[in-house]
């Protein structure tokens, strides 16, 4: 991609692995992608993994965004038909819907964006108030004890990934870590990747 496109930033996920990072010039979160994109120099930018986020991306900069050819197995699945059955029953609820789902169910949202901009939008919202939560599973979750007073509806669908890690297995890993749970990266590896997020974080101060 750097060779068919040699005047492109290249700009990753944070959730990528330190290799992919290590190859990239900065990486972004769901919630500050958007001004990370707008901040970089460069006027196009290949942005990865997820595709259905660069097209999201797409639409509100002016910066041309090429996207890579992925997407997340949780937030692709999310339909407008299941958004529209919800606000037939429930016609007063917000629809939150993280930006990488389609394009066409992002285009349906009360508020669309990462994890952060739709928890402070339910933090900012009064007793009770209904909310659909388009992502995984979890967020919902934790969003009926944190906020007890307020309404959550609709589905959700689960991140098999995500579901491997417990709090068991974390405790575990941090008092007595077995061979498999130790990552040792490459040094040059580690500190490629690392300007990546020295980057962001320098990006993340800059005024737009």
């Amino acid at each position: 991609m750097r060779e068919k496109h040699p005047d492109a930033a290249v700009a990753c996920y944070v959730n990528t692995s330190a290799k992919v990072k290590a190859e990239c010039d900065v990486c972004f979160t769901s919630a500050n992608a958007l001004k990370i994109i707008n901040a970089l120099p460069q006027q196009e930018v290949l942005c990865l993994p997820d595709k259905l986020m660069a097209t999201n991306l797409a639409a509100v900069t002016s910066k041309n965004i090429l996207g890579w050819d992925g997407t997340c197995i949780v937030h692709e699945r999310f339909s407008v038909e299941t958004i529209k059955e919800v606000r037939k029953y429930f016609p007063d609820a917000k629809i939150l819907v993280h930006t990488e789902c389609n394009s066409d169910v992002v285009a349906e949202a009360d508020v669309a964006g990462g994890t952060t901009d739709m928890v402070d939008a339910i933090k900012s919202s009064e007793a009770g108030s209904t909310f659909m939560i388009v992502t995984e599973c979890g967020l919902a979750d934790r969003m009926r004890v944190e906020f007890p007073d307020k309404n959550f509806v609709g589905t959700c669908h689960l991140c098999p990934y995500m579901k491997k890690n417990t709090l068991k297995n974390v405790l575990q890993s941090l008092k007595n870590p077995t061979e498999n749970q130790i990552i040792t990266l490459d040094e040059h590896v580690r500190l490629r990747a690392k300007k990546t997020l020295d980057v962001m974080f320098s990006l993340s101060s800059t005024p737009v």
